[in-house]
Order: C-alpha cells, then sequence, then structure tokens
C-alpha cells in the first residue's frame, strides 16, 4: 500500500554524520531528505561542527497504528536519506519515521573514505516488524 500524506502529528528526524568509526563527526555533509517516490528533497542540510543536522518535522502515519497489529495500514512513514561529502555518496533507504518520535539516523562514512572519490554505498532498512514479515521465532 503507498504511503500518503498523513493528518496526525509529524515525526522528527535528527542525523548524525561520523567516519573513522564514531571517533570523528563530519562537518560539511550534506544531508537530503526525501520520500521513496519523489527524489525531490523535503530537507537538504550541512552538518555543523558536531556532525548533527538541524531537527526535521516528516509527515508520519497517526500513533494508534503502531498500538495494535493490523495490515491495513503502515505504522511509520518511510524517509530516505542521502549523505554527500568529499565527492562520496551513502544512501540511507527505509528510514521509519513515527508520529510523536525523534529518530536519530547514524551515518557512518567510514567505509566510503577508503574507497576512491565518486564511491557510492547504499544502506537499505528491511520493514520493521510490525509491518513487514516476522524474524523466525526460536523455541
Amino acid at each position: 500500500m503507498p504511503d500518503t500524506i498523513y493528518q496526525s502529528a509529524p515525526g522528527y528526524l535528527t542525523a548524525q554524520v561520523y567516519r573513522y568509526n564514531a571517533a570523528a563527526p563530519v562537518s560539511g555533509a550534506v544531508v537530503r531528505v526525501y520520500r521513496p517516490d519523489n527524489p525531490q528533497p523535503l530537507y537538504e542540510f550541512t552538518t555543523g561542527l558536531s556532525g548533527l543536522t538541524p531537527t526535521m518535522a516528516l509527515d508520519a502515519p497517526p500513533r494508534k497504528y503502531s498500538l495494535t497489529p493490523q495490515t491495513l495500514h503502515r505504522p511509520y512513514a518511510v524517509y530516505n536519506m542521502e549523505v554527500e561529502y568529499q565527492g562520496h555518496l551513502l544512501v540511507i533507504e527505509g528510514i521509519q519515521i513515527f508520529a510523536g518520535t525523534m529518530a536519530v539516523q547514524r551515518a557512518d562514512l567510514t567505509s566510503l573514505m577508503t574507497r576512491p572519490v565518486g564511491a557510492r554505498e547504499v544502506i537499505i532498512i528491511p520493514e520493521h516488524t510490525l509491518w513487514g514479515p516476522h524474524p523466525p521465532q526460536a523455541y
């Protein structure tokens, strides 16, 4: 079922961009957040000295969808994020935003920084078990 624009409380997202196994925040990285079905960015920020972006308010479905198991409505909205730094591009797909909740998406550029300029890496976050497939149960 495709995402729609929701008339409920927004969810929130902040990005943290690091390199060298989190020892150094990345200042000057360009972060773009967009819907999977539209490549036009909703937000575009450049990280500061702390490697953080400002908080972004994003549309999310009503919180009640996450309180009971159901199959009619995904209980969260899905967004993608691009992090561009020194000619490298990290794409994170499937960021899950719940109404009234702050999500912090970490972007670790360590593996990209060891590749040639122009390298691109894609990370795909699978569906949450509230909506997607459940992992096998161990008995």
